[in-house]
């Protein structure tokens, strides 16, 4: 990252971009318009907290070899062999190097010491971190063999007091299983350590100690815990017919029914009624969720229900319409692989969707999808040095059925989509990847996605979006959809970092291309079979602290898309996006 002084106070960049903000607002040239876009597109796909990735601290004191007596470096030998006993791995190449390196020459008793620390490196680096390597008492003279011992460390106690009371019954549940454990590795304990990382609200750091014993350690826990968490979010990207602008809430309660559990809440809001009707405003969003352990391993069950509605601004000559979308999930979480450098998880989840479109004028319903689903999926996250680092993800989703097309032909209220039955199969790949460019200090982001569906038609609410901020951000949220398809996006990102007053702030130009196309599979004469978007721009994020001390984030970007189907030929959009928490 290049580092720049500047005496200059960030606020006045806050200031811009609220002000880029309201220029933002500006009608968008050629852009479709949101009463056809259902509220399931401006939903996410889950409401509960990400955590950030961070890399584990894992410090060893007081564990190093015997030291060499005073005056060692004075006392030389000529030794015939020199030889390891005890239990330990298989010594590599190096370490049977540095043995045999010990005889037939004249060394001092320090020389002695240092290759016991060295051979005990060797085992740290082989991923044996609790390998001791001692100099037993012994006579040393010229022409006799030299004897090093090994001992197969272990973790004889953890120490929790440095925790809060709170969680450390939960962290000694998922780190028990290492006290005791000979040829330990440096894989397992990092895996364990990281399972306790994921006790919802909790930043680990980890020291190992030596222990009372030969070869013994004491793991020595501690670190911070977050009960309670809390973001504001203010954006712009709504379309006109909504209201433009929408601010969000999310509250998360870490450890507040046992010390595992999460609970959390998100609500989203329009800060204007487009409408002008009472009934509600253009944008409307509210869920919660909780999720519980299961087992030691950092299996976790989760349910989730999530309300989303879209009352848009009439146009005349239509009715007002109101959508409503309706989800409820149970899941299961699994994490396969979890250590400093890898994260692999698999995810079980069954969702009801419910999703209607109504004159609300009538209390007529347009549309009306209601449907059960299974999805299985795996994530994967992690550093792949020296190419930066990727998430990447995959799902299959299987439609188990509901509201069908003979029920929707005896009750006169179509499907959202031509042809589409709640009995469906789709499959869909993410993948994200930061390449770092050290030579500029820049990064390059590539995030791209593909989905098919086997060639059949989809309901909405399981079309893929080729819009959005990782895709095509030149148009409308939720206004492209297909039911196959593939998006690709790249940013190019210059970071500064503004060292003033003993605050470091950061800024994070960009710029971006991107390409979206994808099928529509049964179309309508209102839908295009095919679509295909590109869009670029040029964008800025902004890190500082805000009033009263709290992190603020600002994002601001502008995109200019093109292609399309119909209206959607040629548009550009400009918006802006802040976020605090606390």
């Amino acid at each position: 990252m290049i580092h720049h002084t500047s005496p200059m106070r960030l606020r006045p960049w806050l200031q811009a971009g609220l002000l880029l903000g309201g220029l933002a607002v500006a009608p968008t040239a050629g852009a479709q318009r949101a009463g056809d876009v259902p509220p399931s597109r401006l939903t996410p796909d889950t409401l509960r907290p990400q955590a950030s990735p961070r890399p584990l601290t894992l410090e060893l004191t007081g564990t190093a070899p015997s030291a060499a007596p005073d005056g060692a470096e004075r006392l030389f030998v000529t030794l015939e062999k020199a030889e390891l006993s005890g239990s330990h791995p298989e010594l590599d190449a190096a370490q049977r190097a540095l043995l045999d390196s010990l005889a037939g020459r004249r060394i001092s008793v320090a020389q002695v010491f240092e290759a016991a620390t060295a051979l005990e490196a060797g085992f740290a680096r082989a991923g044996y971190p609790l390998v001791r390597v001692a100099v037993p008492p012994q006579s040393l003279e010229d022409g006799g063999a030299l004897r090093l011992q090994a001992v197969d460390g272990f973790i004889e106690s953890i120490d929790v007091q440095g925790l809060p009371e709170r969680v450390r019954e939960a962290v000694l549940r998922r780190t028990a299983a290492l006290v005791g454990r000979r040829s330990l590795t440096q894989a397992e304990l990092e895996t364990r350590l990281a399972r306790a990382d994921d006790v919802p609200g909790l930043h680990l750091r980890s020291t190992l100690a030596a222990g009372q014993e030969a070869g013994a350690a004491r793991l020595i826990l501690d670190g911070s815990h977050q009960a309670l968490a809390l973001s504001l979010t203010a954006d712009n990207q709504l379309d006109a017919t909504l209201g433009r602008w929408a601010w969000g809430l999310s509250v998360s309660g870490n450890g507040l029914l046992a010390s595992e559990d999460q609970l959390y809440a998100s609500v989203r809001q329009s800060a204007g009624d487009p409408s002008g009707q009472p009934q509600g405003r253009g944008l409307s969003l509210l869920g919660a969720g909780l999720s519980l352990p299961l087992t030691p391993e950092g299996v976790t069950a989760g349910i989730e229900f999530t309300t989303s509605s879209t009352r848009p601004a009439t146009t005349p000559g239509l009715p007002a319409t109101l959508g409503r979308f309706r989800r409820g999930v149970g899941r299961i979480h699994w994490p396969l692989q979890v250590d400093r450098a890898q994260r692999l998880s698999a995810n079980l989840s069954v969702e009801h969707i419910d999703q209607r479109n109504t004159a609300s004028a009538f209390g007529v319903d347009l549309k009306h999808d209601r449907y059960w689903a299974v999805k299985l999926g795996l994530d994967h996250t992690g550093n792949v040095p020296p190419w930066g680092w990727i998430a990447a993800g995959a799902s299959l989703v299987q439609g188990l059925g509901g509201r069908d097309a003979d029920q929707a032909r005896a009750e006169g209220v179509p499907l959202s989509r031509q042809g589409a039955q709640p009995r469906f199969t789709r499959a869909l790949a993410t993948l994200r990847w930061v390449v770092p460019i050290a030579a500029t200090g820049s990064r390059l982001d590539l995030n791209a996605a593909a989905q098919t569906a086997f060639g059949r038609p989809l309901l909405q609410s399981e079309q893929l979006s080729l819009d959005g901020p990782t895709a095509a951000s030149g148009f409308l949220p939720g206004s492209l959809a297909v039911d196959a398809g593939t998006t690709l996006r790249a940013e190019w990102i210059q970071p500064y970092r503004l060292e003033q007053l003993g605050r470091s702030e950061s800024l994070a130009p960009y710029l971006f291309v991107a390409d979206a196309r994808g099928r529509v599979f049964a179309p309508t004469a209102l839908e295009a079979a095919r679509l295909a978007v590109r869009s670029y721009g040029l964008g800025l994020r902004i890190e500082s602290i805000g009033p009263f001390g709290l992190p603020m984030e600002l994002d601001l970007e502008w995109a200019r898309g093109a292609g399309g189907a119909g209206d959607t030929q040629s548009s550009h959009r400009a918006w802006v996006a802040l976020r605090t928490r606390f």
